[in-house]
């Protein structure tokens, strides 16, 4: 699920359950493929860089445990064009919460749950 334009007295919820977006993270890279719905303070003729499309490998991060059992993880992004700060917080049962900040967009808040990444044969 995600939040639309925080603090906007029009803001609301749109659902994204069954759609193919999602965040893969591994020890590596992150790989983000994200809709954004709200204000872009830069626009872009393309129409295909809209949303947090991006794969880098470029990227620094730290994780820290909660009190109940959850994580909050910070992931910054080095080499993508809109550099994002991704904000994590994971819940002991695997729900989490991402807020991504960047320089050029209105912040976006995400919802939903994790899951391991399936392993290539």
């Amino acid at each position: 699920m995600l939040r639309k334009m925080p603090g906007n007295v029009g803001g609301g919820n749109i659902n994204l359950s069954g759609s193919s977006y999602d965040v893969r993270i591994t020890k590596d890279s992150v790989v983000a493929y994200l809709p954004y719905y709200g204000r872009s303070y830069s626009a872009s003729m393309n129409p295909d860089d809209n949303g947090y499309k991006f794969k880098t490998k470029n990227f620094t991060y730290n994780a820290e445990k909660t009190k109940k059992g959850g994580w909050n993880v910070n992931i910054s992004t080095k080499d993508v064009r809109d550099n994002a700060r991704m904000s994590f917080s994971i819940s002991a049962t695997g729900y989490a919460t991402l807020t991504i900040i960047s320089n050029n967009k209105q912040s976006i808040m995400y919802n939903g749950y994790l899951s391991e990444n399936k392993k290539k044969d």
